[in-house]
Formats: C-alpha cells, structure tokens, sequence
C-alpha cells in the first residue's frame, strides 16, 4: 500500500494541472481545466489516504485500539492536517515540496516498519529446522530361487481370480 501512495504522491507532484490547483486564489477554487479536474481529484486522494492513514496510527498507538471512536468533520480535516503540510491555498512550488517531503516520510516509515519486523522476527532464522534427512535408498529385493535346482521353483507373481 505504502508504494501505491508514494505513486500517487509523485504523480500529483509531477502532474501538469498541479499549478491550477494551489496558490493564492486557484487554490480557493475547484479545478476549471480537465488538468486542473484531474490534479484536484488525485489531490482529493491523497489528503483522504493520509487522514485515514493518520487515524490507523493513532489507533495502533492505542493500547485498546480505540484511540478515537467516531470522527467529525473538523477532526477529519486535522488528521488531514497532520499527514502533511500540503495546503492548497500554498504556491506550487511549496505544495512540491511538502510532497516530497511526505514521500520522504512514507518511504522511511516503510523502512523503519521492515526493520521492525526483521527485528523482532529475527530469532526465527536460527531456530530454522534443519532438513529433513532423505529416506534410505529401498533395499534390493532378495534373489529370487534359481529354477535349475532340483525340488525348488522360481517364485511366481500372484494371480487374481474372479470370485
């Protein structure tokens, strides 16, 4: 998921229409061109996925889970906030850069978590079983009685009959 949200990210700092959305009065507007539309829409995301991922934080942090029960309006738009300074209402060039700085910061929470993990689960390698050991090679059947002896026959297969 962290990498899908570092596209989007760089998608909309890299998208044409990003200049039609932010600044002192486009970004009080909604996008006019199909450019413009199509940056507001990709910026939309962002901010959602960055509250929602702002809120699962907070309730991992929580020893219950529960470190918010339901959210309003104006508590939605501070967990919007607090994901990162991407305002709007900033220049473009402003807006660029807290963007890569919340690449920046996706990306190192990314580390930081497999790091974590490797950590806490590194006991594991050296309990690794060891492999299992192959199964013995079958024994060679016993030689079967040679037919020239007299009073002894070569064994024969067993026959199935009708019943």
């Amino acid at each position: 998921k962290s990498d899908s949200f570092v596209k989007d990210l760089e998608k909309l700092r890299d998208h044409p229409g990003l200049d039609q959305i932010t600044g002192f009065a486009a970004g009080r507007m909604p996008g006019i061109t199909a450019e413009g539309r199509a940056a507001q829409a990709l910026y939309d995301k962002i901010m959602a996925k960055g509250g929602f991922q702002a809120l699962q934080d907070l309730r991992a942090a929580s020893k219950t889970g529960g470190a918010l029960g339901n959210v309003s309006n104006q508590e939605g738009k501070q967990l919007q906030a607090s994901f990162a300074a991407i305002d709007r209402h900033q220049d473009a060039a402003d807006v660029r850069s807290a963007l890569n700085q919340a690449i920046e910061d996706v990306r190192g929470a990314k580390t930081r978590m497999r790091e974590a993990y490797d950590e806490t689960y590194a006991y594991r390698e050296s309990q690794a079983p060891a492999a299992a050991p192959k199964p013995a090679a079958p024994k060679p059947a016993a030689p079967a009685a040679p037919s020239g002896i007299p009073g002894v026959s070569a064994p024969r297969a067993p026959s199935v009959s009708n019943w």
